[in-house]
């Protein structure tokens, strides 16, 4: 008979192995997505079926924290900050996703004089002129913080300004000049334009700069599996929606290069195949198509058949998305075995094609969630398999 004191053990940790698998998808967010990201919370937690918590912070101190160990499922920052962090380790590279993009600028009263910083020497005139400004302090990694630190210094006034800035963290500076706390404001647009009597006005094309935030895996996530929802989720027409609602642009459209190392391990289950290949594709973000060019050696036999799967994260199986190859052999349920057409439409090595995807298989694409493989009669469940990952 099992011990009382084990039996009152398993009791007693059982509600708690409840609470782990349900623990909240933690959510990491630069300040600047802060209104996108939060109205789509509930949204989020329905999706995955879970609580979602979300941090919001500037760019730098979230980087910050993730290099001191904070662990989260998805990391939402500026392209340009969630880069370093991917090449400390701390993202899943292949995961990135743009969202959206916003412009820096000014914010001046809407009842108020509007000032041209059309050129350097009338930007220069009218900060100096002005009583207070209000920034993102730049010691807080805040993309627009640090970009408009360098502008003062660019035209040569960081020292004069010092006095009167105003500096904030997480904040929306046009607030302050909202409640006339501040003559200007500097943040992006978004930020700016979500104030209420607040007109922007964008910085000069020659210090102007658009950030496009982006989403991506945590390496260290506990909730993968929810983390990879919900960036398919941002990827698609309703977090569109919202961007268009909020004030921000939508991430202008790519060209995305993918590759697959195709190998018999990758395989689920895995196999002792000596082949080899290699999948490289492109996606035409703008058109959704999808092409791709491959070749193979060292098969057991003539391949069956060939195909992109997915939705499906490495280790997992998924249903045939686009064949590859012309319908080579007789294929069913994820079987692939040798007919008379094996033979007579042998697939090409090497070979290539293309397809249209629809938004859903892209956002699946996009995510890291489709798979290549080859199939042939000795693994007619598949002889090689490699995860289509983006090219950094």
């Amino acid at each position: 008979m099992m011990n009382r004191a084990v039996v009152a053990a398993l009791m007693f940790a059982l509600p708690f192995a409840s609470t782990v698998a349900k623990a909240d998808v933690k959510i990491l967010c630069a300040s600047g997505m802060r209104e996108i990201i939060g109205e789509l919370q509930s949204r989020l937690a329905q999706i995955v079926g879970q609580q979602v918590s979300i941090s919001f912070g500037e760019a730098g101190d979230l980087r910050r924290g993730i290099q001191g160990g904070e662990v989260a499922d998805v990391v939402i920052l500026p392209r340009i900050v969630l880069d370093q962090v991917a090449a400390d380790g701390n993202v899943v590279a292949g995961t990135i996703i743009d969202i959206s993009q916003s412009s820096i600028g000014i914010g001046v009263r809407n009842d108020g004089p509007k000032p041209d910083i059309g050129s350097a020497e009338k930007f220069k005139q009218v900060l100096l002129a002005a009583k207070s400004i209000v920034v993102t302090d730049p010691a807080s990694g805040g993309v627009a913080g640090v970009h408009v630190a360098d502008v003062f210094r660019r035209l040569g006034i960081a020292d004069e300004l010092a006095p009167k800035l105003k500096l904030t963290r997480g904040q929306r500076n046009a607030t302050f000049v909202a409640k006339g706390e501040a003559d200007i404001a500097v943040q992006l647009s978004n930020e700016i334009k979500m104030v209420p009597g607040i007109a922007f006005i964008p910085f000069a094309p020659e210090f102007g700069r658009t950030f496009v935030f982006s989403a991506a895996v945590g390496t260290a996530a506990k909730n993968t599996n929810a983390a990879r929802t919900i960036l398919q989720f941002l990827a698609g027409p309703e977090t569109a929606a919202v961007v268009d609602a909020k004030g921000m642009d939508r991430a202008a459209a790519e060209t995305v290069q993918f590759t697959a190392d195709l190998k018999g391990s990758a395989q689920v289950p895995p196999n002792q195949a000596a082949a080899m290949g290699t999948v490289t594709a492109t996606y035409d973000a703008a058109t959704r198509r999808l092409s791709w060019k491959g070749s193979y050696s060292g098969l057991s036999g003539p391949p069956t058949a060939a195909h992109i799967h997915g939705p499906a994260p490495i280790g997992t199986n998924a249903r045939l998305v686009v064949w590859i190859s012309e319908n080579v052999g007789q294929c069913s349920q994820g079987a692939c075995k040798s007919n008379q057409r094996t033979m007579e439409h042998s697939l090409p090595n090497p070979f290539e094609g293309a397809v249209t995807l629809t938004d859903a298989q892209a956002n699946d694409l996009m995510v890291g969630l489709y798979y290549a493989n080859i199939h042939t009669d000795a693994h007619p469940n598949g002889e090689l398999r490699g995860q289509l990952v983006k090219r950094p």
